[in-house]
Protein backbone atom coordinates (compact mmCIF):
# COMPACT_ATOMS: atom_id res chain seq x y z
CA UNK A 1 0.00 0.00 0.00
CA UNK A 2 1.51 3.09 -1.06
CA UNK A 3 1.04 6.10 1.57
CA UNK A 4 -0.84 9.51 1.28
CA UNK A 5 2.36 11.34 0.25
CA UNK A 6 2.94 8.93 -2.43
CA UNK A 7 -0.35 9.01 -3.88
CA UNK A 8 -0.71 12.69 -3.13
CA UNK A 9 2.75 12.51 -5.18
CA UNK A 10 1.40 10.36 -8.20
CA UNK A 11 -2.03 12.29 -8.69
CA UNK A 12 -0.06 15.56 -9.05
CA UNK A 13 2.00 13.63 -11.68
CA UNK A 14 -0.71 12.43 -13.26
CA UNK A 15 -2.68 15.84 -13.73
CA UNK A 16 0.32 17.52 -14.31
CA UNK A 17 0.76 15.56 -17.29
CA UNK A 18 -2.89 15.47 -18.68
CA UNK A 19 -2.93 19.82 -18.50
CA UNK A 20 0.19 20.18 -20.08
CA UNK A 21 -0.75 18.12 -22.85
CA UNK A 22 -3.79 19.93 -23.56
CA UNK A 23 -2.12 22.91 -24.47
CA UNK A 24 -4.74 24.77 -22.73
CA UNK A 25 -3.36 27.85 -20.80
CA UNK A 26 -6.88 28.20 -18.49
CA UNK A 27 -6.36 24.87 -17.23
CA UNK A 28 -3.31 25.55 -16.73
CA UNK A 29 -3.87 28.97 -14.80
CA UNK A 30 -6.46 26.77 -13.10
CA UNK A 31 -4.15 24.07 -12.21
CA UNK A 32 -1.65 26.16 -10.67
CA UNK A 33 -3.69 27.84 -8.34
CA UNK A 34 -5.30 24.88 -7.02
CA UNK A 35 -1.23 23.69 -6.57
CA UNK A 36 -0.80 27.35 -4.64
CA UNK A 37 -3.70 26.16 -2.40
CA UNK A 38 -2.78 22.44 -1.92
CA UNK A 39 0.75 23.63 -0.93
CA UNK A 40 -0.54 26.03 1.72
CA UNK A 41 -2.52 24.39 3.32
CA UNK A 42 -1.91 20.30 3.08
CA UNK A 43 -3.38 19.39 6.40
CA UNK A 44 -6.55 20.51 5.25
CA UNK A 45 -7.12 20.04 1.77
CA UNK A 46 -5.66 16.28 1.26
CA UNK A 47 -8.10 14.48 3.94
CA UNK A 48 -10.88 16.36 1.41
CA UNK A 49 -9.64 14.65 -1.21
CA UNK A 50 -8.03 10.88 0.30
CA UNK A 51 -10.91 8.89 -1.51
CA UNK A 52 -10.06 10.29 -4.93
CA UNK A 53 -6.14 9.76 -4.03
CA UNK A 54 -6.68 5.91 -3.54
CA UNK A 55 -8.59 5.79 -6.20
CA UNK A 56 -6.96 3.79 -8.85
CA UNK A 57 -9.06 2.57 -10.83
CA UNK A 58 -10.59 6.17 -11.53
CA UNK A 59 -6.89 7.16 -12.58
CA UNK A 60 -6.89 4.34 -15.05
CA UNK A 61 -10.43 4.57 -16.61
CA UNK A 62 -9.39 8.57 -17.43
CA UNK A 63 -6.02 7.57 -19.21
CA UNK A 64 -7.83 5.17 -21.37
CA UNK A 65 -10.29 7.39 -21.64
CA UNK A 66 -7.87 10.09 -22.82
CA UNK A 67 -5.86 7.37 -25.16
CA UNK A 68 -8.76 5.83 -26.65
CA UNK A 69 -10.18 9.60 -27.48
CA UNK A 70 -13.55 7.93 -27.02
CA UNK A 71 -16.09 10.54 -26.00
CA UNK A 72 -18.58 8.40 -24.86
CA UNK A 73 -15.45 6.27 -22.69
CA UNK A 74 -14.67 9.25 -20.83
CA UNK A 75 -18.38 11.08 -19.83
CA UNK A 76 -18.98 8.22 -17.52
CA UNK A 77 -16.92 8.59 -14.88
CA UNK A 78 -18.04 9.35 -11.12
CA UNK A 79 -16.34 12.06 -9.33
CA UNK A 80 -16.11 11.30 -5.81
CA UNK A 81 -18.16 13.36 -3.74
CA UNK A 82 -14.67 15.06 -1.75
CA UNK A 83 -13.69 16.31 -5.42
CA UNK A 84 -17.03 18.92 -5.67
CA UNK A 85 -16.10 19.33 -2.45
CA UNK A 86 -12.32 20.20 -3.01
CA UNK A 87 -13.55 22.46 -5.37
CA UNK A 88 -15.61 24.46 -3.31
CA UNK A 89 -12.38 24.46 -0.74
CA UNK A 90 -9.89 26.16 -3.32
CA UNK A 91 -12.44 28.42 -4.40
CA UNK A 92 -13.10 29.70 -0.85
CA UNK A 93 -9.03 30.27 -0.27
CA UNK A 94 -8.18 31.93 -3.43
Amino acid sequence: NQTLDELTEGSLKFWKTIILASGNVAYRLAFNSMIKSFIEDTAAFRPVIEQELKSGALYIGIAKAIESRNEKLATPFDVPTSSIDTLGILYDRL
